[in-house]
């Protein structure tokens, strides 16, 4: 059975996680897995550089994320209490529109 968890990473827009919880798997690996899996773990921390790429179409939407997630960092905080709740776009967004609503009948 495969669990699929999205979570936020300051770093980039989104994020997801697969955890499978299969048996089978865990035993047919065993301890020698265990091992090979740890080596390559270690491995892969020695390589923690991540080459970006320079491709202008690349370079093109990396700037634009970043400037979404700078817009959506400033329209958090316009919320109240948006700075102080941990709270994925959609939610933002619909926080966004229910204040929006709220200030226009104020008027």
């Amino acid at each position: 059975m495969d669990f699929f968890f999205h979570y936020r990473n300051p770093n980039f827009q989104s994020s997801s996680v697969v955890i499978t919880n299969n048996k089978s798997t865990n035993s047919f690996h065993g301890k020698e897995g265990e091992r090979k899996r740890n080596k390559r773990t270690n491995n892969n921390k020695m390589s923690t550089k991540v080459k970006l790429s320079t491709d202008p179409q690349s370079v093109a939407a990396r700037e634009r994320r970043h400037r979404i997630s700078e817009k959506f960092k400033i329209l958090r905080s316009l919320i109240p209490g948006g700075d102080t709740r941990n709270m994925d776009t959609v939610s933002m967004l619909e926080e966004a529109i229910q204040y929006v609503k709220h200030l226009k009948s104020q008027i």
